[in-house]
């Protein structure tokens, strides 16, 4: 399920601690030739809160560097070829 809301900048201060974006349980997959699929992304969540571009305050997350750490778990061992 995704949603978003956006609002007017007159609105905004009624926004209190509301999200800027939130993505739940994200699913993405691709068909395979055999028929199955090949999932690349399985249950993600994701919320972007009023100042997305604030880096040094995202690093400082608990939920960044988990999935940080996450996506480059997948990474190696979706991608990296055993030589």
């Amino acid at each position: 399920m995704t949603k978003s809301t956006s609002f007017a900048m007159d609105d905004r201060h009624k926004l209190n601690n509301s999200a800027f974006l939130e993505i739940e349980n994200l699913v993405k997959s691709y068909p395979k030739n055999d028929g199955g699929e090949f999932v690349v992304l399985d249950n993600v969540n994701l919320t972007v809160g009023e100042h997305p571009r604030d880096r040094a305050y995202m690093r400082n997350s608990k939920k960044y560097y988990e999935l940080r750490n996450y996506a480059l778990n997948f990474l190696e061992r979706n991608f990296t070829t055993d030589e």
